[in-house]
C-alpha cells in the first residue's frame, strides 16, 4: 500500500515521532503472512515491528463504527480533523510550526552538549582520545590476525624443519652407507649377474630409477634446509603484534572491521564534544530566536484554529440535526499547552446530547451511537469542505436507526466524501445510487483466499433489500417493500 502524506501533515508529524519519515511524501507499506502463519512488515522497504505498522494504520485508517478505536475516541485526533476542515491555512502553518520546532530542538542539543558537566565532558573527552589514539597507532587491517596466525605458525616450525631435514639428507645421500651408497652397491652386484636371466635386467633398471628418485628427494630436502635459521626476533615481533590485535579485539569488537568502525565513532563524538565553548553565548541567542518564532507561528495557528472552529461548530451542530439531534451542543475547546511540531494547542470537542446539560468531552460522556451520529456529521462537514478528511481511508458501520437512520439515508447516497459502506437498514440502504455484494468462495486448501466482488443487477438489489426486511424467508410483501423503497432507483 502507498499512502500520500502530502495533503495530510498532521499525519507526517504524528508518524515522525515514531521514527518514520516519508519519502518525498510518500509512505510505502508492505506485510507478508507466510503458509506457516509467521509475518513481516516493512515500511518504506525496512523491516518494522507489527506494533509500528499499526500504529501507522491507527494514525491513518479510521474505521467508523460503535468500537473505542475509533477516532473520536482519542482526543488526540481532534485537531487533526479541526485542521483538515480549516484546510490551506492551518496546514501551511502548521508545516512552518514543524520546521521551526525541528530547529529548536537542534539547537537545544547543542546547548545541552555545551553545558554538560565540565568534569564529565572531560572523562569522555580523555577516554575518547585514548581509544581513538590506541586504535590509530595499532593500524590495524582487515583480515590481519589470520595472515599473523599463519605467519607465526610457519616461523615456529623453522627449527623442527631444519632438523629433521638434514636427518633425512644424511640418511638419503650424505652419511657413509646412506641409502644412495647401499643403491649403488646392490645395482653393481645385480648387474654383473644380469645376462643371466632378464629378470635380473630388470631388477637391475628399477634400482637404478630408485636411485635417481633418491637424488631427486635430496634437492627439495634441500632447498627447505637452506631457507634460514629460525629468527626469535621475528617469532617476537609477530607474538607481539597478535598480543596487541587481541587487546584490541577484547574492547572494541570480534573483528578488525569492527574495531575500526568504532574508531569512526569515536571520531565522530569527539568531534561533538570538541567545540569551541565561545560559541555558547551564539547558540543560546540563536534558540532564544527560533523559539520566540515558534511561539509566534504557534499564535498565529491557535487564532486561525479559533477563528475556524466558530464555523466548524456551527456545521457539525447543523449537521447532528439532520440526524434527529434537534437539541445537541456541539464546541470546539482550544487550550494553549507547551509548543511542539504540532502547535500549542490542546483541541478537544465537547458534546451535549441534551437541552440543558452543559457541553463536555466527547470522548467521555458520549454514548457509542452519539459517537457514531457525531462521526457520520463530521466526515459530512469535511466533505462538504471540498477536501478529503483526515485519515484517509473511511468505512462506514454507523449502529443508528429509526428517524436517524432515514434521515442519515440521503447523506450515504450523497458523493461528497462518503467512500464504502455496510448498510444493514432498509431506509439507508435504498439511497444508494447502486449496490454490490460480497463472496468469499470456497476452493481448495492450498488456493489463496478470494474475495469476489459483483455489481447487482435491479432484480437483485430489489432481493436484497427485501432479505433486510423479512430475513432469510423472503415474501411478497417484502418484495413490494422493497420495491417502493427503490422506486426511482431501478
Amino acid at each position: 500500500m502507498t499512502l500520500d502524506l502530502s495533503g495530510a501533515p498532521s499525519v507526517a508529524s504524528a508518524l515522525e515521532k515514531l521514527g518514520i519519515v516519508a519519502e518525498e511524501g510518500l509512505l510505502y507499506l508492505q506485510r507478508e503472512v507466510f503458509a506457516e502463519g509467521k509475518s513481516q512488515a516493512r515500511i518504506n522497504g525496512r523491516p518494522a515491528p507489527l506494533s509500528v505498522m499499526r500504529e501507522v494504520g491507527r494514525q491513518w485508517i479510521d474505521l467508523h463504527g460503535q468500537h473505542e478505536h475509533q477516532g473520536l475516541i482519542h482526543s488526540e485526533n481532534h485537531v487533526r480533523y479541526l485542521d483538515a476542515w480549516i484546510g490551506a491555512p492551518a496546514e501551511l502553518t502548521l508545516r512552518k510550526v514543524a520546521e521551526s520546532h525541528s530547529n529548536c530542538q537542534s539547537l537545544r542539543m547543542r546547548l545541552e552538549g555545551i553545558r554538560m558537566n565540565r568534569r564529565e565532558r572531560e572523562q569522555q573527552l580523555d577516554l575518547l582520545r585514548y581509544q581513538r589514539q590506541e586504535i590509530e597507532s595499532a593500524a590495524p587491517r582487515t583480515g590481519e590476525f589470520e595472515e599473523l596466525q599463519a605467519r607465526l605458525r610457519k616461523l615456529q616450525s623453522i627449527a623442527s624443519v631444519k632438523e629433521n631435514s638434514e636427518a633425512a639428507l644424511a640418511r638419503l645421500i650424505e652419511a657413509d652407507e646412506s641409502a644412495h651408497d647401499q643403491l649403488a652397491k646392490a645395482l653393481a652386484l645385480v648387474e654383473t649377474i644380469a645376462d643371466t636371466d632378464p629378470q635380473l635386467k630388470e631388477a637391475a633398471e628399477m634400482l637404478q630409477s630408485a636411485m635417481a628418485s633418491v637424488q631427486e628427494a635430496s634437492r627439495a630436502i634441500r632447498g627447505a634446509t637452506e631457507e634460514g635459521d629460525l629468527d626469535p626476533a621475528a617469532v617476537e615481533h609477530v607474538a607481539a603484534r597478535l598480543d596487541l590485535l587481541r587487546r584490541l579485539r577484547s574492547k572494541y569488537g570480534d573483528e578488525e572491521s569492527e574495531v575500526l568502525a568504532h574508531l569512526v565513532r569515536v571520531r565522530e563524538r569527539l568531534s561533538q564534544l570538541e567545540f569551541d565553548e565561545t560559541d555558547e553565548p551564539a547558540i543560546e541567542a540563536a534558540l532564544a530566536e527560533s523559539l520566540a518564532q515558534l511561539r509566534g507561528l504557534c499564535e498565529e495557528l491557535r487564532a486561525i484554529r479559533r477563528d475556524g472552529a466558530r464555523e466548524f461548530d456551527a456545521r457539525v451542530e447543523a449537521e447532528l440535526r439532520e440526524l434527529a439531534m434537534e437539541a445537541a451542543v456541539f464546541a470546539t475547546a482550544i487550550e494553549p499547552r507547551e509548543p511542539d511540531g504540532s502547535g500549542a494547542d490542546d483541541v478537544q470537542f465537547l458534546f451535549s446530547a441534551n437541552k440543558g446539560e452543559p457541553a463536555r468531552p466527547l470522548s467521555k460522556i458520549a454514548s457509542g451511537g452519539e459517537v457514531s451520529r457525531v462521526m457520520l456529521a463530521l466526515k459530512s462537514v469535511l466533505a462538504g469542505r471540498g477536501g478529503r478528511s483526515d485519515p484517509g481511508l473511511r468505512r462506514g458501520g454507523f449502529r443508528i436507526g429509526g428517524t436517524s437512520g432515514e434521515r442519515r439515508g440521503p447523506q450515504v447516497g450523497s458523493t461528497r466524501g462518503q467512500r464504502t459502506g455496510d448498510r444493514h437498514q432498509p431506509p439507508r440502504s435504498d439511497c444508494g445510487p447502486s449496490h454490490v455484494a460480497f463472496s468469499y468462495p470456497q476452493g481448495p486448501i492450498w488456493r489463496p483466499m478470494v474475495t469476489e466482488v459483483r455489481v447487482l443487477s435491479s432484480d437483485e438489489r430489489i432481493e436484497e433489500v427485501a432479505r433486510m426486511i423479512a430475513g432469510e424467508e423472503v415474501g411478497q410483501a417484502a418484495l413490494a417493500q422493497a420495491k417502493e423503497l427503490l422506486k426511482g432507483r431501478v
